[in-house]
């Protein structure tokens, strides 16, 4: 089942971030969850910073 989906159109596609998302997306790799797990942490901060800062 495994080798099945990783040969299938759905997989490579969702290697991928479509390009009308590319410019408003934040894309985080998860091929080193310690690197991963800092970037979610420096995403959140700048989410939270947005959303107490006005303006």
């Amino acid at each position: 089942m495994i080798e099945k989906r990783l040969a299938s159109p759905e997989y490579k596609r969702d290697l991928r971030l479509p390009a009308g998302l590319a410019a408003v997306a934040t894309e985080i790799k998860n091929d080193d969850w310690a690197l991963a797990c800092r970037q979610i942490d420096v995403f959140m901060a700048q989410l939270i910073d947005t959303a107490v800062t006005p303006g």
